[in-house]
C-alpha cells in the first residue's frame, strides 16, 4: 500500500517542526500561542460530522506535548461570534481577536472511498 501525503499535510508537518524548539539546546524558544479551530466537514454524511471536531482534538493533544506551544482555551473561542463554517477570513479574525500567533484550521471531506 503506498501512501501519498497531500500538500496540506506536508505544510502542517513543516509548521509543527518549525514551532518546536531545536534539539541543540540553544536559547529557549519563544512560546507561541496556538488556536486550533474546529475542522469543517465537507460532503460528509450526518453521522460522520464528528470527524471535524475529532481532527481538532487530535491536534490539540499533539500540541500539548510541545512545551513551546501554548494553546488558547477553546472556551475563549465560544465567546466570539460563531460563523457557519470556520473558513480563512473567520479564522484570521478569531486569531487576531484572541491574539494567537498561529491558527490551525482545515476541512475534512470524502474523496472517493477515502476521508481526507
Amino acid at each position: 500500500m503506498s501512501a501519498r501525503l497531500s500538500p496540506r499535510v506536508v505544510s502542517l508537518a513543516a509548521l509543527i517542526l518549525a514551532l518546536l524548539p531545536s534539539a541543540e539546546g540553544h536559547a529557549a524558544a519563544k512560546p507561541r500561542t496556538v488556536l486550533v479551530m474546529p475542522f469543517v466537514t465537507v460532503d460528509l454524511a450526518r453521522e460522520e460530522q464528528w470527524m471535524g471536531e475529532a481532527v481538532a482534538q487530535s491536534l490539540m493533544l499533539a500540541f500539548a506535548q510541545a512545551p513551546s506551544l501554548i494553546q488558547i482555551d477553546r472556551e475563549r473561542l465560544r465567546q466570539l461570534p460563531q460563523p457557519e463554517a470556520w473558513d480563512e477570513p473567520a479564522t484570521v479574525q478569531a486569531a487576531r481577536t484572541l491574539r494567537a500567533d498561529v491558527a490551525v484550521f482545515g476541512e475534512v471531506r470524502r474523496v472517493g472511498a477515502e476521508v481526507v
